[in-house]
Parts: structure tokens; C-alpha cells; sequence
């Protein structure tokens, strides 16, 4: 005996529609939602049997390496003997207005996870930079050579102790922005000014052999200010490595509070690419 088919109200198919949606968005809103309920958005537990700790705070190395381009008004000022008396007096004899630098840091680095967001990060390093800036001088007349052309060269190597603080935002699944503010303290500075020939080729001075170049010895420039404050904005990317291990790598702008001399205006605006490599603490 047959059975009598079954009709459905259209109001019914309607409930039976809504019901199935509303299953597939809280099926979908929990897929999503899922990595952000685990610590730092890292899924560490691997399988049921063997649960993972989440630890909030995180301590490793850390290492950048960058560069910089300066701009503003750097004084140069040398010795010379006096015609008259013979006595050593101040000559200036120009400006820079503009170099760049590279530099390295090793260093400390720890994270706080506040939530699966938001992390607290500090910083503490040794930074050593190379420093060069170059300006023409007018030409030199020469019997033998004619006109010489020649540049200042000016080169220095500050090292520093260095402490930044700041904050990042996950904005992505492992992608990340965020600012810190960072400060240097100068531990040393080296400086070394030379006259250099540019052309002709053959031309050389006579100080302490033939050269192209003569290191002035009676030279000054603005000292290193002692402390130097900057501005960081990056974007950083978290990469896990193993059960509460990952690494965070980083391309980030600096920019000066100050000028980097003591009592003249000099400038310099860096990019650095930083990695970091960090193992929670219980």
C-alpha cells in the first residue's frame, strides 16, 4: 500500500532554509573565529592526547640591520697655523647637507600577549653604525696639473646602547602593524675627515707620500648628541616554528625626534628589516 506523498507549505521550506543558514554562518563564524580563541592565533595543540600550554609572555634574540639617509646642516671647521703668529686657529669650511649610514643591532627582545591581538614588545640592543657624507670643495690650481677637483669626506662609527617600547595589532591571520617609541644612548663615536682628488686621475699630494686622498688631522665637526629619540612604524609578520617557538620578522621606518648632533640640525630617517626569535615562558 502506497503512502500518500508529503507536501511542504512554502512557509515551511522557508523555516527549513533559515534554520540551515543560520547553521552554516555559526559554522563559519567559528571557523574563523577559532585561531583568535588560541593564545597568539597559534594552533600548538597538535592533537587532543597532548593539550599545549598558551604562555603570554615570550623572550628571545633579536637582530635588524638598516640603513639611513641624513639631511640638514652639518658644520665643518679646521685647524690651520695662523700667518702671522703661528699659532693653530678655527677655519670653516663648509657644510654637509646630506649622508647616509648602515648599521647592525644585536640584542633582547620581549613579547606580552595582552588577547590574540594585541601584544606589548620592548627591545634592548647594541647598535653599531658607519656614518659617511661627502661635499665638494672648490678647485685647487695646480702648475703641474692644472685645476685639481677635490670633495671632503667625512666618516664615523657611533655605536650606541639602545631600549625601544611600543605596541602591534594583528590585522591579519599572522600579519601585524604597530609603533614604538626607541631610544639610544652614544657609547662611543669615531670621526675621520679626508681630502680626496677627484680628478685628474694623476694628481696626488705630497703628505706622507704620494696619495689621492690626505687625512685632516685639525679637523671638528658637531659632537653625537648623547641621547637620541625616534619614532618607529612597522609591519611584521609572525612565523611559528614549533610548539611555543616563532619568529617575527619586520620591515620598519624610523623616524627622528631630533637632530642626531648636539647643536646643529642633522637628521636621519632610517628603514631596517628586523627578526626576532622568541620561546614562551611558563
Amino acid at each position: 500500500m502506497k503512502r500518500p506523498a508529503q507536501h511542504i507549505s512554502p512557509g515551511g521550506l522557508r523555516g527549513r532554509f533559515r534554520c540551515a543558514a543560520v547553521r552554516l554562518c555559526a559554522v563559519a563564524v567559528f571557523w574563523l573565529c577559532a585561531p583568535l580563541l588560541q593564545a597568539q592565533g597559534f594552533d600548538w595543540q597538535y592533537d587532543a592526547r597532548m593539550p599545549s600550554d598558551y604562555p603570554d609572555l615570550f623572550l628571545g634574540l633579536d637582530v635588524a640591520g638598516g640603513a639611513s639617509a641624513y639631511s640638514g646642516q652639518l658644520r665643518h671647521t679646521e685647524k690651520i697655523d695662523d700667518p702671522f703668529d703661528g699659532s693653530l686657529v678655527c677655519r670653516e669650511c663648509g657644510v654637509f647637507d646630506s649622508g647616509s649610514d648602515s648599521y647592525i643591532r644585536f640584542g633582547l627582545r620581549g613579547e606580552y600577549w595582552l588577547d590574540a591581538l594585541w601584544t606589548v614588545r620592548a627591545g634592548v640592543g647594541y647598535v653599531s653604525a658607519d656614518i659617511e657624507a661627502q661635499r665638494d670643495l672648490p678647485d685647487l690650481p695646480s702648475l703641474e696639473y692644472g685645476l685639481i677637483s677635490s670633495e671632503l669626506q667625512f666618516e664615523s662609527t657611533r655605536r650606541r646602547l639602545a631600549f625601544d617600547a611600543g605596541l602591534r595589532r594583528r590585522i591579519l591571520d599572522r600579519i601585524s602593524v604597530g609603533g614604538a617609541l626607541s631610544a639610544g644612548f652614544l657609547l662611543s663615536e669615531t670621526v675621520e675627515q679626508r681630502q680626496q682628488i677627484v680628478a685628474p686621475a694623476e694628481a696626488h699630494f705630497e703628505i706622507d707620500g704620494v696619495s689621492s686622498s690626505s687625512r685632516i688631522v685639525e679637523g671638528e665637526l658637531s659632537a653625537a648628541a648623547d641621547l637620541l629619540f625616534s619614532a618607529d612604524l612597522g609591519i611584521f609578520y609572525d612565523a611559528p616554528l614549533a610548539r611555543g617557538l616563532y619568529a617575527v620578522s619586520g620591515l620598519v621606518v624610523s623616524i627622528p625626534l631630533h637632530s642626531a648632533t648636539a647643536d646643529q640640525s642633522w637628521r636621519g630617517y632610517g628603514l631596517r628589516l628586523n627578526v626576532s626569535l622568541l620561546y614562551g615562558q611558563p
